[in-house]
């Protein structure tokens, strides 16, 4: 793949390569950021919809006979059952960090789109599958080739988005669970109403395989490996960008100075992941928000059907909740491009939902099957506080290596969060209607909001030590330049801009850390 070399004319002052914006220049990279939304937006948003549609069929397939057909279903007793729910995020969580670490080092288009390839005929294999074991092996292989989706795409965002548009960005990509929660339920709806010469579960898994490799393909082709980099399939005006394009691409996100585009492993930054107190933090959080992902997708037709609706509709009646995910998402992705340091105010707000759709299953009667949908419907908005928290991860870790290694530690919760969820459920309680499901959801969304405010706390203190002790940030320095009205005293901003900015073109090619670098300011 062919490389487009970016240089900075040399006979340009420093002050003038890194000014502030003129009118014509902040249009070019409004019109190249539209540019890169149109290639990005669509392929990340199809991926990791079908990311989501490969993973969650299983649900859909319980009502549909593979409970019995691969005897995974023993009386009342579901435990076979929840251990092929959680296999898949066995192998999840032992390929997340070295994949986020791999998408790092290897050509990260080449690695994602061969994943998706991968992981597509591993779905278009499952109706051949004929025990529970089969099942609980063919889920583990799953989970761990669809472990590269997640760190990659984060990965990709940071390459090409600023800390300020990541959220929303994320937030949209993200959104295709609740997307495709919608399309798979009109699917598998369609096809469990129809009639087929084979069992009607194994139907649900051909259709997402199969265009899983399609698309696994498509993305393998048409996706540059990074901003400097040109695609497989070069279409003009689509997916290859011009050197002033590039530029600007990379001018924007070299502000940021969080060491996009790094190759080499530095195991001393891997170190410094495991003794950040932010890294855990961000990993609790992602444990918690995702154990309610137990009472949506694993076990979601189940309790449908508890509420007393019939296995077809139950799968219709899913989708209701895909749109509040999107919905919910998009709303809290689009705040937040509106108020500085409101990332973390959203996610609780995000987290609010959750707990009304909790009490409302929880502490109504069922006599009226209304209240417990509608509150079962607004589970899915658990997936906003979880943008909120990938978005957070995003910008506040420097490092190449760093920042892989805590993309794959939130990735490891995310994980941890639903092999939980896989048993948070009990069929002895389906005639009190599940209450400790329900408690423990409620529990979980409480820690969440509760260490969302010690890790502002902490990022808060953070900033404040580093503007006491005088390191200034990249923008602030930029508007030093030309402050002062007197001649004299403009040049000397100027020399004093001129300076700093020649010191932070440096930190920005050393790799360094959020810790290490003391100029870099934490954005909650």
């Amino acid at each position: 793949m062919t490389k487009t070399a970016v240089h900075p004319p040399s006979s340009q002052p420093m002050e003038e390569q890194h000014r502030p914006s003129t009118a014509g220049t902040t249009m070019a990279a409004g019109n190249v950021l539209l540019r890169v939304d149109v290639l990005l937006l669509p392929i990340m948003t199809v991926a990791y919809g079908l990311q989501f549609y490969d993973k969650a069929v299983l649900g859909s397939a319980t009502i549909f006979g593979i409970l019995t057909d691969l005897d995974l279903q023993v009386g009342k007793d579901l435990s076979r059952y929840s251990l092929a729910t959680a296999a898949f995020y066995y192998g999840y969580i032992v390929g997340v960090i070295p994949a986020a670490l791999l998408s790092q080092r290897l050509k990260v288009t080449g690695f994602l789109g061969a994943s998706i390839i991968l992981w597509g005929a591993i779905c278009l294999l499952t109706p051949a599958i004929t025990s529970w074991r089969g099942l609980v092996v063919q889920r583990v292989f799953l989970g761990l080739v669809e472990s590269t989706v997640s760190p990659g795409f984060l990965l990709v965002t940071r390459q090409w988005y600023t800390s300020q548009e990541m959220p929303m960005r994320i937030g949209i990509w993200y959104s295709a669970t609740g997307f495709f929660s919608v399309l798979s339920g009109l699917i598998n709806y369609g096809l469990g109403t129809s009639t087929h010469s084979i069992p009607i579960w194994k139907t649900l898994f051909l259709v997402p395989g199969s265009l899983t490799v399609f698309f696994g393909i498509a993305l393998l082709l048409l996706l540059p490996p990074s901003p400097t980099e040109r695609p497989l399939l070069k279409i003009p005006g689509y997916n290859v960008f011009s050197e002033q394009e590039v530029e600007l691409i990379l001018e924007k996100t070299r502000d940021e100075m969080l060491s996009r585009e790094q190759s080499k492993w530095n195991w001393s930054q891997v170190v410094e992941a495991l003794l950040d107190v932010k890294v855990w933090i961000f990993t609790f959080m992602a444990t918690a928000i995702y154990v309610v992902n137990g009472g949506v997708t694993a076990f979601g037709p189940i309790i449908i059907r508890s509420i007393g609706y019939t296995p077809t509709k139950a799968i219709l009646l899913q989708t209701p909740g895909g749109a509040v995910t999107v919905v919910a998402i998009l709303v809290v992705a689009f705040v937040s491009l509106r108020f500085k340091n409101a990332r973390l105010i959203l996610l609780c707000l995000g987290s609010l939902p959750v707990l009304i759709g909790a009490a409302m299953i929880w502490g109504s009667s069922w006599s009226n099957k209304a209240v417990p949908l509608v509150g079962y419907w607004l589970l899915p908005a658990f997936g906003a506080p979880y943008v909120m928290l990938l978005s957070l991860v995003g910008a506040n870790v420097a490092g190449s290596t760093k920042s892989a290694y805590a993309s794959g530690a939130v990735f490891v919760g995310y994980n941890a969060g639903n092999i939980a969820a896989a048993y948070i459920l009990k069929p002895t309680e389906a005639a009190r209607h599940y209450p400790t499901t329900w408690a423990i959801i409620t529990a979980m969304m409480l820690v969440t909001m509760a260490l969302a405010g010690l890790l502002a706390g902490i990022m808060a203190w953070e900033n404040r030590k580093r503007d006491r002790e005088g390191h200034t940030t990249k923008s602030q320095i930029e508007q030093l330049g030309g402050m002062a009205e007197d001649p004299v005293g403009r040049a000397q901003d100027d020399l004093a801009s001129e300076e700093s900015l020649k010191m932070h073109i440096e930190l920005d090619q050393k790799d360094l850390t959020d810790k290490q670098n003391r100029a870099f300011r934490y954005v909650f």
